[in-house]
């Protein structure tokens, strides 16, 4: 039986960490949009409050 690819993806990974852990601006302007990075906290707070109640 013949072998095909049915599906194929890739990840792009962006780091705007420098090489000491911190923030560079350079790489980070516009790379998220303000209301998107709004979203993103209000997500990781609601995970983080149910990580706590599990463990």
């Amino acid at each position: 039986m013949p072998v095909k690819t049915v599906y194929e993806t890739s990840i792009e990974h962006v780091s705007i960490l420098d090489e000491h852990g911190k923030f560079d601006a350079k790489l980070g302007e516009g790379l998220i949009p303000d209301e998107d990075v709004v979203k993103l906290y209000e997500h990781m707070s609601v995970c983080r409050h149910y990580d706590e109640v599990a463990f």
